[in-house]
């Protein structure tokens, strides 16, 4: 495996809605919300919320849609799972993390068909 940060560029820039691929959506969708959302609202709590998710939509999805063919509506998804999971961690809604399983599972079903994509 590559260097750790040429890794996390590379995925940065190269935005994808894992089209047919419902194991990297499951994978990416997790990554979202349990280490960019989930992590920051465990250790910084409900202060944290409104912070991280407009700095995640500054820093990772406008340059993502501007500079590099992302979707915004890939960018919107990312960022409800940002959301979803960094507001059930803070402020202790953990039935709201069973809805975020069902918007994966919802996720990686539509891509498990051929070529398929819930993104628009």
């Amino acid at each position: 495996m590559s260097n750790p940060i040429d890794w996390l560029l590379k995925l940065w820039t190269s935005p994808s809605a894992f089209k047919g691929d419902a194991r990297g959506y499951v994978l990416n969708q997790l990554g979202h919300g349990y280490i960019i959302g989930g992590i920051p609202a465990a250790l910084w709590g409900p202060v944290a919320i409104l912070p991280l998710i407009v700095l995640y939509l500054v820093i990772v999805e406008l340059p993502q849609a501007v500079l590099w063919g992302g979707s915004v509506g890939d960018g919107v998804e990312d960022t409800a799972h940002v959301a979803t999971v960094g507001v059930a961690v803070a402020y202790g809604v953990w039935p709201a993390l069973g809805a975020h399983m069902l918007f994966i599972i919802a996720g990686a079903i539509a891509r498990s068909r051929k070529g398929g994509s819930d993104a628009v």
